[in-house]
C-alpha cells in the first residue's frame, strides 16, 4: 500500500486513533 503524505501526520496519533485512521484510509482505497 502506497501512504499518502497526510498520513505522515497522523503518526503521531494514539494507537486506536491510529487504527481507526488507517481503518477509514483503507476504506477510501476500496479495500
Amino acid at each position: 500500500m502506497v501512504w499518502s503524505p497526510e498520513f505522515e501526520f497522523d503518526i503521531d496519533l494514539l494507537p486506536q486513533q491510529r487504527v481507526d485512521a488507517l481503518t477509514q484510509r483503507v476504506a477510501m482505497f476500496g479495500e
